[in-house]
């Protein structure tokens, strides 16, 4: 669909730009990686004299910046490249593995009033939500990892700049690419600038500080990604991001961290959800809150939370076995339904709840067999999907024999079957059971794994 206020030009662009007569108010380089060929061209101060020609005096240049397999010294040549034609620099986080320097001719403020108004429109509000997990004007200056007065140190502490004729910025990151360090400058750099008070954003107008301070993990709990201990992240989602749920609830226990946004309260109840109700009270407070995240537009994850919730009071010793199963298909029923036509749905707690519930070694062969039944069709999101077919093989692997359900765990991979022994032995054992026309390669891909596998260091010793 064609859009009227948006032009594509398809080719050079750094070639398009100094060939514009246009000023813009915006520009952003995202390129690829500085080490490969000629990438290197778009982190130059002679590329930025031409951004900074083409850019309107009070407009903002967004530079991407990896922030993995990188050494300090090579951040500060970027920073320090950028400066000498930008003074004014703050830092910014978007992903985990992500800087984003963000860079202007005159000092940059924040006019809250004005970004909440715009967060607070759809579809920008949901998106927010959904995707980086971050909700209103706090959650975007929880993005926020450095301001203007730290990076003018950092850059004033070099004289080398990368340019045209001396690509150094190309070399240095060339040097650490598949390098694993102890850490990555970019947390560093947050972690001296929140001991510093250099993390405080530009801002005109007020905010909640404290909540945008528990939105700062949210990228990390949304890409499943640990989260490196120098960075300044509240302790509940420090224990959510590596799955410390007991942890995480003794936080929520102790008061400590109480996350209010929406993201955060749904995060609290995926962890209460896991949680042996103390009393029917307590079951009922949590059916309160996911009632009104609902409202919040968040439904499909709250369908999984209740599916977690229902596991968790099936396996409660005592438990009468036809009523949990009842709760256990309902709830699985309702929450599948959703998967299919929300495509947001979070993979962090559709994995979480389909690993326990397809794990569980309590269910007998007939309830595993209903549940995977249900989980056959795919997902409306492409990653949670994986984690769907995934339970299907988790819950009939270990029937005997296989039920043909179990052929919808494999048909939709084909031809490229997950490469792992358990996987591939269920898979030839369900196509032969089934007659299934790739019953014969799905046993050769069984040979073919464990030929090609470490021979055990007892069948080489002499006698």
């Amino acid at each position: 669909k064609e859009i009227a206020k948006v032009t594509v030009t398809v080719g050079d662009g750094r070639e398009t730009l100094v060939r514009s007569s246009e000023k813009y108010d915006l520009i952003i380089s995202e390129p690829s990686n500085p080490y490969r060929a000629g990438v290197a061209s778009f982190y130059t101060l002679d590329f930025y004299q031409q951004v900074a020609e083409r850019l309107n005096d009070d407009g903002i240049f967004a530079q991407w910046v990896q922030a993995y397999e990188v050494q300090s010294e090579s951040m500060q040549l970027a920073v320090a490249t950028l400066s000498q034609v930008f003074p004014e620099i703050t830092v910014w986080h978007s992903m985990p593995m992500d800087m984003i320097l963000v860079a202007s001719k005159t000092p940059q403020v924040l006019d809250v009033e004005r970004m909440g108004a715009l967060v607070a429109q759809e579809p920008l509000r949901s998106g927010l939500r959904q995707i980086l997990w971050i909700d209103g004007v706090e959650g975007i200056l929880s993005q926020f990892d450095a301001n203007a007065p730290l990076i003018k140190r950092l850059a004033a502490g070099t004289a080398e700049v990368n340019t045209d004729d001396l690509p150094l910025l190309e070399l240095q990151f060339a040097r650490s690419v598949g390098r694993v360090f102890a850490g990555r400058p970019s947390d560093d750099l947050a972690a001296l600038a929140a001991r510093t008070g250099f993390d405080v954003p530009p801002v005109r107008g007020s905010y909640d500080v404290e909540k945008s301070r528990a939105q700062r993990g949210r990228a990390w709990l949304a890409t499943s990604t640990p989260i490196d201990a120098r960075r300044p992240v509240p302790a509940f989602e420090r224990a959510w991001a590596r799955g410390d749920w007991p942890g995480a609830r003794q936080v929520l226990d102790s008061g400590a961290d109480r996350p209010q946004d929406p993201v955060g309260r749904m995060l609290r109840a995926h962890v209460r959800a896991m949680q042996v109700p103390t009393s029917p009270e307590a079951r009922a407070a949590l059916q309160a809150e996911l009632a009104d995240l609902e409202a919040q537009g968040l439904g499909v994850n709250v369908a999984f939370v209740a599916l977690q919730a229902a596991l968790t009071d099936a396996k409660v010793p005592g438990a009468d076995e036809a009523t949990s199963r009842a709760l256990l298909v309902g709830a699985l029923t309702v929450a599948v339904e959703r998967a299919r036509t929300d495509p947001w749905l979070w993979a962090p707690i559709a994995a979480t709840t389909l690993r326990s519930l397809s794990t569980e070694p309590s269910l007998p062969p007939s309830t595993r067999t209903e549940l995977a039944a249900l989980l056959v069709g795919r997902f409306a999101g492409y990653t949670a999907d994986g984690i769907r077919q995934m339970s299907i093989h988790n819950l009939t692997e270990k029937i005997v024999p296989p039920p043909p359900v179990c052929l919808g765990a494999y048909q939709d991979l084909e031809p490229a079957p997950i490469w792992r022994g358990d996987f591939l032995t269920a898979r030839a054992r369900c196509y032969a059971a089934h007659g299934h026309p790739l019953t014969a390669a799905a046993a050769a891909d069984v040979d073919s794994y464990s030929s090609h596998g470490i021979v055990p260091i007892e069948a080489l010793l002499a006698p």
